[in-house]
């Protein structure tokens, strides 16, 4: 091949859009919550009951929301500020655990989604993001990789 040749075919291979990442209807997580428990997932849906809230041992801004797609309604949970208002449609990437402790304060949490990534518009199911085994991966426009930087807000259960 030549070097021309070679230069258009890795081109061609750059400009392709990266294949759109898997999102798991809500009702199938919440009816086979085994199955899905301690994997990293995206979801999709309208976000309702936003709240931001300071946690009282560490002091740090978390938010949760509830997000619901035609089937069912999820809790989502995060640290910092939401990415995305009341109502908007959202795809969040991250992990679902059926039960966890929060470490700081021993509180058990059920059936919630910790989620790591949000997209919305244009960069919902666009490939934005590539689901992994050690996480979600951010994937920029020129096709580089982020690697994951979760950290697990809450130690899992024993199943």
């Amino acid at each position: 091949m030549t070097p021309c040749a070679l230069l258009a075919a890795a081109f061609v291979a750059l400009a392709r859009p990266a294949a759109a990442e898997v999102v798991t209807p809500i009702a199938d997580i919440l009816q086979d919550k085994a199955k899905h428990d301690h994997r990293w997932l995206c979801v999709a849906g309208r976000a309702t009951e936003v709240s931001v809230a300071i946690s009282p041992v560490r002091h740090h801004k978390f938010w949760t929301a509830k997000l619901a797609d035609d089937a069912a309604r999820i809790v989502l949970f995060a640290y910092g500020a939401p990415p995305f208002s009341e109502g908007d449609a959202i795809e969040a990437c991250g992990i679902f655990a059926r039960l966890k402790k929060a470490r700081s304060t021993g509180e058990i949490f059920r059936d919630e989604f910790n989620v790591t990534n949000v997209l919305q518009g244009a960069s919902m199911r666009a490939g934005k993001v590539k689901i992994t085994p050690k996480g979600i991966v951010a994937v920029a426009a020129d096709g580089k990789e982020t690697a994951p930087k979760y950290k697990d807000p809450a130690q899992p259960l024993s199943r």
